[in-house]
Parts: structure tokens; C-alpha cells; sequence
């Protein structure tokens, strides 16, 4: 696939740092510097080469002389696995075609294949190593940063080799409990000024009553840390980022709901300060419970140490929907918790869920998923939703309820119709669809 780029003679290539902040999209909170090695010999075939600070790969694209934009056909997730975008790579097909920006324009057709992968990391690898060797001479673009295109193409070549990267050893170290769930703005290898620091592992909610939809965490014991371990965590974290920690000023708290724990969260929030020196926002996922467990005070004391935005899970505002859903709320203590963030001046966004509307026990009961969500999210302050399809899950408790018939799927609306129609609904921003991301 890759013969005819390879063989390639008098490559045109240029070596840059690219700040992400520049972005022109009005609602990106995308900031923070990556390296890029882009390869423009064809002008219908350019490569770009992702990198961060540390020269561990990002991504691989493919763009053109003639726009900006550019398709992904290869992304390393946050957690070290590799996704190829099947479709994008019908573009190496003929090197003579412009690119075809439209093949996978909606990301379905997105998969794992180590061989593909191996594939295409080698072949940066390779071209990496031929510029240091000198088979190449690229431009260096100028940037206003201290920081040396040389060293990061050695560290390229030296510590990211495919097997480096498959064994993902500073990672696993920084991080020995799995990430499973993240909000695709803080992932920190789209957006680089995040780190994830895990205050908590796994999620104390399904330790109580499980939700019924979710099989994240699955085979994770609740915990949470002490002081002492979070501080050696956030060494960990620094150590794993290396040079990357310049960019790092955002911090994700993970996992499930880690703003109610037995430490006051206070205190984890003194740490961090006490161990970071510039913190310009602090973000977390919450629940109802969590939210409702704090008084207008205490947030606004978290707020004023940093605390940023709250992701909250809500799914539903319906009392039938959410009973399904074992969640522990009601359509009363969501409306109870949004008074409080309101309150409290917080910046939070809501999670909801599309493709529950047609579910029932008996026709007695009535769902009104669809209505009472609209409903609720245009009556709070929050300032964004994310719309996330729902989908049945093996193992989970509402997957072993629909195939034993104690819930039934009517199948009055589309799915497709649903989803629609609730985001038409809404008076908010709405950023996407959550469930489309790769830890």
C-alpha cells in the first residue's frame, strides 16, 4: 500500500511545531503545541506525521496542496491502542486521485488491525530515521519555542519503535488501573493541555447500585487514593509526560465520580497545587448524588481552587427511563442539583442519552424520555450537551433485560429519528455524539 509513497525520490518535507491553539473552530478548547513531520512531495498526498513533545505518535493524516483540512487514517488513543479509518485508506490506492475527504466522513468504519498499524508506524519510523541519517533535508518552520526538532526526532527513533509502543510501559506506570471513560474534549492525545490525574479508581456508584446501561469498570475495585499516593501519582503522571508537561495547565479527575470521597476533595486539591505550578482549570465528572452531597459553599469554594467544569451524567430526566436505567435520580433531584450548580455560578455539561424513547415494561406505563430531557436541559444554566446513542451492551443489566422480555424495545421511533429529534430540541450547544471515541 505504502510501495509507490516510500519510493518516493526528492521528498519535500518540512519539520514543525504546531500550536493547536490556533484552531479557528469558535467552540474549541483544543490547546497546546504537537510536533508534525509532513511529507508534501505529492500534491495530491500529503502526509502528516503527529507527534507530542515526547515523540510519542498521535496520528497519521492524509491532506492536500489545495485545503487545509486534512483526514485521519490512523489515531493512538490516549490509552496506547491504535485505530485505523478504513475507508480513509482507499486514498493510498492511486497516488495520482486527490484526496477523497468524504469516504469515512462520519467514522464508521473505524477498526483495530495490528497489521495495518505496524505498517504504517514503521513507515514513519523509517522516514524519520532518513531525515536524522540525512537521505532527506527538510524545512524547519519557525515557532516560538525553545525546544529542539532534533532531540524529539532521536527520542522518535530511539524510545517510539512499533513494539515500543504496542509495550506502552510509561503509560501502564503512570497509570496502572484502566481508563475507560473520558469526555473526548480533556482526552490528552486530542488535546494536549489536559492530564488525567486519578484521584479515584473505577466508579463508587456501581459498588452501590450498578448503573444498568454501563459496564465501564467492570473489573474494577473501587478505591480511593490517599493523600500520600495521589502525590506520588502526580510524579508518576509528570514522569510519564516528560517533556509534554509543558503543555499540561488543564486536569482532568478521574474515574467514575471522584468528587465524593472519604478525603475531603479539598484536600487532593491543596496537592495538586501544592505540586503543579500553573493550574488554569480543574475538571471532573459528577453525579446527581455527588452534586446534591455538597452545600452552594463548598462548591464555589472547589471553584474558586480550580475547579473548572463539571461533566454530569443525567442520561435522562424521565422517572420511568432513569428507573430502567437504575440510576439513583429523579426528575425532582435533577431539577434539585441543576438549582445548586446554578447556584453556585459552576460551569458544568450534561451527558444524555438518545434511543431510549421506545422502551416499556407495560403500555401503562408511560416514557416520556424524549419531552422530559428537552425539558429539563433548556430549563438549566449548563452551556453544552453532549448526545450519546445508546447502545445495548452484552453483560450489562438492561442488555439481560431485553433479551429475557422484562423490557421491551417497541420500536415506535427511529432510533436515527430520536437522536434527531431530541438535539432539535434543545436550546444548548450541543458538541456531539459522547459515545463516538477511543479511550
Amino acid at each position: 500500500m505504502l510501495k509507490k509513497f516510500i519510493g518516493c525520490l526528492g521528498k519535500t518535507i518540512f519539520v514543525a511545531f504546531k500550536d493547536l491553539s490556533a484552531d479557528t473552530k469558535l467552540d474549541s478548547k483544543i490547546q497546546g503545541v504537537i510536533f508534525q513531520i509532513k511529507d508534501t512531495t505529492l500534491a495530491h498526498k500529503h502526509f502528516i506525521f503527529n507527534y507530542d513533545l515526547s515523540g510519542c505518535l498521535l496520528s497519521i493524516e492524509l491532506g492536500d496542496c489545495y485545503r487545509a483540512r486534512t483526514i485521519k487514517i490512523l489515531e493512538r488513543s490516549f490509552n496506547g491502542n491504535v485505530y485505523i479509518y478504513l475507508k480513509n485508506c482507499d486514498n493510498l490506492k492511486d497516488v495520482e486521485a486527490p484526496v477523497n475527504y468524504y469516504y469515512d466522513y462520519y467514522n464508521n468504519i473505524v477498526i483495530k488491525d495490528d497489521h495495518l498499524a505496524k505498517v504504517f508506524i514503521e513507515y514513519a519510523h523509517q522516514l524519520t530515521r532518513d531525515i536524522l541519517s540525512g537521505i532527506h533535508k527538510p524545512v524547519y518552520e519557525q515557532h516560538n519555542t525553545n525546544l529542539s526538532a532534533v532531540t524529539i526526532m532521536q527520542d522518535i527513533v530511539q524510545k517510539y519503535s512499533y513494539e515500543a509502543l504496542c509495550q506502552n510501559i510509561g503509560f501502564k506506570m503512570a497509570y496502572p488501573k484502566d481508563i475507560t471513560v473520558l469526555p473526548p474534549d480533556v482526552r490528552p492525545d486530542l488535546n494536549p493541555s489536559f492530564a488525567v490525574l486519578q484521584m479515584t479508581n473505577g466508579c463508587w456508584v456501581k459498588q452501590i447500585k450498578p448503573c444498568a446501561f454501563c459496564n465501564a469498570y467492570a473489573q474494577v475495585a473501587y478505591n480511593e487514593l490517599t493523600d500520600e499516593l495521589f502525590s506520588a501519582h502526580i510524579d508518576n503522571v509528570k514522569r510519564y509526560c516528560g517533556r509534554n508537561w509543558l503543555n499540561k495547565n488543564h486536569f482532568f479527575l478521574s474515574d467514575g465520580d471522584p468528587l465524593k470521597t472519604k478525603i475531603k476533595t479539598q484536600v487532593y486539591f491543596n496537592i495538586m497545587h501544592q505540586k503543579i505550578d500553573n493550574i488554569e482549570g480543574i475538571e471532573s465528572f459528577v453525579t446527581t448524588s455527588t452534586i446534591l452531597s455538597k452545600n452552594i459553599t463548598q462548591w464555589q469554594e472547589l471553584k474558586d481552587m480550580g475547579l473548572k467544569r463539571l461533566y454530569w451524567g443525567v442520561e435522562s430526566a424521565d422517572d420511568f427511563v432513569l428507573e430502567i436505567l437504575n440510576k439513583p435520580q429523579t426528575n425532582a433531584s435533577l431539577y434539585r442539583a441543576a438549582k445548586h450548580l446554578e447556584l453556585a455560578k459552576m460551569p458544568y455539561t450534561i451527558i444524555i442519552m438518545s434511543g431510549l424513547g421506545n422502551f416499556e415494561i407495560t403500555p401503562e406505563i408511560k416514557n416520556n424520555h424524549v419531552r422530559r430531557t428537552i425539558d429539563f436541559i433548556n430549563q438549566t444554566s449548563c452551556d453544552e450537551v453532549y448526545v450519546s446513542k445508546f447502545k445495548s451492551i452484552e453483560g450489562t443489566q438492561i442488555y439481560h433485560n431485553l433479551m429475557t422480555g422484562k423490557l421491551i424495545n417497541t420500536k415506535r421511533m427511529d432510533v436515527e429519528d430520536e437522536h434527531r429529534l431530541i438535539i432539535s430540541g434543545l436550546n444548548k450547544r450541543v458538541k456531539g455524539s459522547y459515545g463516538a471515541q477511543f479511550i
